[in-house]
């Protein structure tokens, strides 16, 4: 009976952070969303968990290259996330973006392909500028430069989903309900 509760409780907290990502987070990819998951409790271990898809925890797509708990526990909990190669790239206008706000596939090697608009490196004399990739304007591309994209060895994210916040709130207002109606169910079987 309780393992009923608890089970149905935790598939509520499951909708409920599901709903509230975009409140917090800009435009969250089906990918993401649908990585909140379940682990169902039973008569023996009365747990249940809700959280994010990772390595160890929920099922990962196939197709998965970082699990959603790690970029997500930077989200919640803040952190810095360091380049896997050399370098992460960061977009410095949104016509680099998807529609969920991630740097399009093959972004880099589309813009660089364009070998008389783009650059990749450093401008001569502006060191200080960092490595980018850099978009040539004016007349002839001689006019002015303007960074398209820059690398970074590592970036920093602030705390910005409250996961706690929101689950416990879920299951505060959820257990009691769904353990009064396993309840009746269970008296009226008697």
């Amino acid at each position: 009976m309780t393992s009923k509760a608890l089970n149905a409780t935790a598939f509520d907290a499951r909708k409920a952070i599901q709903a509230s990502l975009p409140q917090y987070i800009d435009r969250p990819t089906p990918y993401t969303t649908k990585s909140v998951q379940v682990k169902k409790g039973d008569k023996k271990n009365l747990k249940a968990w809700v959280g994010f898809a990772s390595r160890t925890f929920g099922k990962l797509p196939g197709t998965a290259v970082v699990p959603p708990a790690e970029y997500m526990a930077r989200l919640i909990k803040g952190g810095t996330r360091k380049a896997r190669t050399k370098y992460i790239a960061v977009p410095q206008n949104t016509s680099q973006l998807t529609k969920f706000g991630g740097l399009k596939r093959g972004g880099v090697n589309k813009l660089l392909a364009n070998k008389k608009k783009y650059f990749l490196g450093v401008p001569k004399g502006h060191e200080g500028w960092g490595l980018g990739v850099w978009a040539r304007g004016g007349r002839g591309g001689r006019g002015f430069i303007k960074k398209v994209i820059r690398f970074e060895k590592q970036t920093k994210y602030e705390k910005q989903y409250p996961f706690e916040k929101i689950a416990m709130k879920a299951i505060k207002r959820s257990f009691p309900k769904e353990f009064s109606k396993i309840w009746k169910q269970v008296v009226e079987k008697k």
